[in-house]
């Protein structure tokens, strides 16, 4: 819906178990605003709104983690590792934690080349056809 939001005055009702049931579809605050036709400020400053947005939220994160938990249970290896990773961090990782004393890099040595003159490049056979353009000067070059 485009447009201003109406406003919602003290005697309005807001159906709280719609609020509830969208928080559990997992609606956003912005989404549940739109199908309830109130702005966000509305549902944020109303405390049963607001208990009833937590309400619905606990229910569908209740179903996620159940239906997670029971994949790992079964045996599937990727929901094995989510659920280890995030219930036992300080024990299952899916980085491993290397302090910095135990690798060390070698110094590095810095060999200077032989030579630090930088040839100088110059156009070779001054524009003709089949002319090589970027060809080092040698010693004897005019």
């Amino acid at each position: 819906m485009e447009g201003k939001r109406k406003a919602y005055r003290r005697g309005d009702t807001v159906n709280v178990r719609q609020v509830e049931k969208l928080a559990g579809l997992g609606l956003s605050m912005k989404n549940i605003a739109e199908v309830m036709d109130v702005s966000v400020r509305t549902l944020e400053r109303h405390a049963a709104i607001d208990a009833a947005i937590q309400r619905g939220r606990a229910c569908v994160n209740r179903s996620v983690v159940q239906a997670l938990y029971d994949k790992a249970i079964g045996g599937s290896v990727p929901a094995l590792i989510f659920w280890l990773c995030n219930r036992c961090p300080d024990q299952w990782r899916n980085t491993q934690h290397i302090p910095p004393a135990e690798f060390e890099i070698p110094p590095i040595a810095f060999i200077p080349a032989r030579s630090t003159r930088v040839p100088e490049f110059t156009a070779k056979n001054d524009g003709e056809a089949g002319d090589t353009q970027g060809v080092p000067a040698t010693e004897g070059a005019v």
